[in-house]
């Protein structure tokens, strides 16, 4: 793979070096332009007339080998690296890039034995002693085999080929097969065409068959975007294919050390009405620095490679996402991601694992694909998806399990390998009720697979759900992380170790909720006042009397006791309970408690504590009433009550409200002399404030109807 994913693309050089003959001269200015294709023979010659004249230096290896390595003719380099390692004239980086050569020819057998020799050379040398440590797991990778299988899908004779992503019924792939400018221009440190995005039709058809004035017309290109004059892809697009990602150069050039380069930058393309239009709010791109291979996540944020400023080294791997309009700063993936070296191609599949290429981590040699790791270092795929080769834009359908990846393991040379895996016929559905059984819609379920610590989030629909497809030996766990209208559930796990469909249930508590305790008689009606009496496991009792409609209602959160009773009082009617059998979920409630008369011998006629007109004496007939209402305050020793007094309305205001609280009072040390404590029982005169008809001052009524507003009424208080 060529050196475009490492984001240096050069344009133009003024570097001459002062070299002692023009040949040497000759190299230094190919190698300086980056031109090792053609740079590599001339060194070669140089370095065998050294060997053979001793005209030169030992340096001339070194820069054949960086030749060979950097136009990706790994075998000679490897040769001439090999020359120096074994002389006395090798520097570290010298070894260690031989250790590189060694892995990317297949010489992984010779890798420990090499890092030993040059251990007993440069004992104390860091990187050396990290090969030493490296060395035995990139040695057990060869192992390592996954049940991937990688086939052909094209070998084609010209120019390079990488990176296919599906569109529409075909496939969208970067190619250098195609010249498409009016002057035949090559990208100087490869030697090839520039790349353009080209296009099969139909993916069961790998190769498309083009007349010549198909290409002259550049049907052979993929033209939906327009194409530049530089290099063209990769290219990715969202789940519904609205939106796609872009890798370019840019115009404008960076310079550094008077050699010119032209960095990657990526582009955001929306299509509206069949067109694809830049979408000019995404920019993240500098000259002086490279953004590229950019995917779409599950979530619709958007991943891609960079080596801008403050990263870990190399290029890395960081995350922006769409909010309020905008989008946010790049984050950058961290140390479980990237490294010191080089993370590239990143792709999401639809279970929102991540995979990547990297020359940082572990590997077999160049750069080997990954999946994402959160807790740790990522998991190498294994083979045969990775070789000793750069191994790299790997595509993966979750579904059917077949998907792309991009290697040069056949003679160096980027091609499209189509990919495969068993898919296990595993279903998983995830339920999310509240404690009530009612489903949680718009909830966020976040699943993370201990298999390979990988981390995504899924939404629940209207009925509480989310539908996934594990792959065998998947490892769950899951969980729902509440909002402000829910608690968390607590964590269940799924271990995907057979075939079938399988059902997970979370569960979740209301945060808060209204309770509303309702009280009416045998038909219906209200019960106005009625005691409303709410107890929970820690003793506690919350009381209130009924309101107008004949209920109560109170905001309840999750954190309190658990409910476990309602009793309800009301004057005339026998008590009534409703158990709650230690209710644990905060569900909002409506409770409906139908009150039933009390019998005639136990009905307390308060209509008949009567008085004289101008009197507050007892009637004898009121004594009896009152006796009554003794015997059921003793039986209820929690209630307080009060015993209110009115009058008609002939009399003035203040004559009538002194008159009717000595008639209360009168009931009221009445019923304190047969054995009521007298904190629980209130005297209050109303006076005329409260008519229960229309005889108010100046109205002409009868004695009854005048009778009927000189009464006594009792109403439980809450103290």
């Amino acid at each position: 793979m060529k050196k475009i994913f490492i984001f240096l693309f050069l344009f133009c050089t003024a570097v001459v070096s002062n070299a002692q003959t023009f040949k040497e001269d000759y190299a230094k200015s190919l190698s300086a332009q980056f031109k090792f294709v053609e740079a590599y023979p001339v060194w070669a010659d140089l370095s065998q007339g050294f060997l053979d004249k001793q005209k030169g230096d030992w340096s001339y290896l070194r820069m054949t080998t960086e030749a060979a390595y950097n136009s990706e003719q790994f075998k000679e380099a490897l040769h001439w690296n090999s020359l120096l390692t074994r002389s006395n004239q090798a520097l570290v980086a010298d070894w260690t890039l031989h250790f590189e050569l060694l892995r990317l020819n297949n010489k992984h057998s010779l890798l420990v034995a090499s890092v030993d020799s040059a251990l007993a050379l440069i004992p104390a040398e860091a990187s050396i002693i990290e090969w030493k440590r490296q060395a035995p797991t990139m040695v057990s990778y060869l192992k390592d085999t996954s049940e991937f299988e990688v086939k052909d899908f094209r070998n084609v004779s010209k120019g390079e080929e990488f990176a296919a992503v599906p569109y529409e019924k075909g496939l969208v792939f970067v190619t250098s097969e195609f010249n498409t400018g009016f002057l035949a221009r090559k990208d100087t440190w490869t030697g090839q065409n520039y790349y353009e995005l080209s296009y099969i039709k139909d993916a069961n058809t790998p190769y498309e068959s083009y007349s010549a004035i198909d290409k002259l017309k550049n049907n052979d290109i993929w033209n939906e975007i327009e194409h530049t004059h530089s290099h063209d892809g990769p290219i990715s697009f969202n789940k519904d294919f609205s939106q796609a990602l872009l890798t370019r150069n840019f115009e404008e050039l960076d310079t550094i050390a008077r050699v010119k380069y032209s960095r990657l930058k990526l582009s955001l393309f929306k299509k509206e009405n069949g067109k694809w239009i830049e979408d000019e709010t995404f920019n993240f791109n500098d000259k002086h620095f490279s953004t590229g291979h950019g995917v779409f996540d599950v979530n619709g944020n958007v991943i891609f490679a960079s080596d801008r400023p403050g990263g870990l080294g190399g290029s890395d791997l960081y995350k922006v996402s769409f909010a309020d309009g905008k989008w946010s700063a790049p984050s950058n993936l961290g140390i479980n991601v990237n490294t010191a070296s080089d993370e590239l191609f990143p792709f999401v599949d639809s279970n929102g694992t991540l995979y990547f290429s990297s020359k940082g981590w572990i590997g077999l040699g160049g750069l080997d694909v990954f999946s994402a790791n959160t807790a740790g270092i990522p998991t190498h795929i294994g083979i045969p998806i990775n070789t000793s080769s750069d191994d790299f834009a790997f595509f993966l359908n979750a579904e059917t399990g077949t998907g792309y990846l991009s290697s040069n393991r056949n003679s160096n040379k980027d091609q499209i390998f189509k990919i495969s895996t068993p898919v296990y016929d595993i279903e998983l559905e995830i339920l999310l009720t509240a404690c009530d059984k009612k489903p949680i819609e718009n909830a966020t379920i976040e699943i993370k697979n201990k298999l390979n610590n990988t981390a995504t989030s899924q939404t629940t629909d209207k009925e509480g759900k989310v539908k996934l497809k594990p792959r065998l030996k998947d490892q769950f766990e899951i969980s729902y992380a509440g909002n402000e209208l829910y608690t968390a559930s607590k964590k269940e796990s799924f271990n995907a170790t057979a075939e079938g469909k399988f059902n997970i249930g979370l569960s979740s508590n209301y945060l808060k909720s209204t309770q509303t305790v309702t009280v009416v008689d045998e038909n219906g009606k209200p019960l106005v006042g009625s005691l409303i009496q709410i107890r929970s496991t820690d003793n506690t009792v919350k009381k209130a009397n009924a309101t107008q409609d004949g209920s109560y209602s109170w905001s309840r959160t999750n954190t309190e006791s658990i409910l476990t009773e309602i009793n309800c009082n009301a004057m005339n009617y026998n008590d009534q309970s409703i158990k709650l059998s230690g209710m644990d979920c905060n569900a909002p409630q409506n409770y409906r408690i139908t009150m039933r008369k009390m019998s005639d011998e136990n009905f307390i006629k308060l209509d008949l504590i009567l008085y004289d007109f101008d009197k507050y004496f007892l009637r004898q007939a009121s004594e009896k009433e009152l006796e009554k209402l003794v015997q059921y305050m003793k039986e209820r020793p929690e209630l307080v009550v009060e015993l209110s007094s009115h009058t008609d309305c002939r009399g003035t205001d203040p004559y009538n409200e002194v008159l009717s609280q000595n008639r209360a009072q009168s009931c009221v040390n009445y019923i304190i002399k047969k054995g009521i404590s007298k904190d629980r029982i209130v005297a209050k005169g109303y006076g005329e404030k409260q008519l229960t008809n229309k005889c108010s001052d100046g109205v002409n009524c009868t004695e009854d109807e005048h009778q009927a507003n000189r009464r006594t009424e009792l109403r439980f208080i809450i103290k």
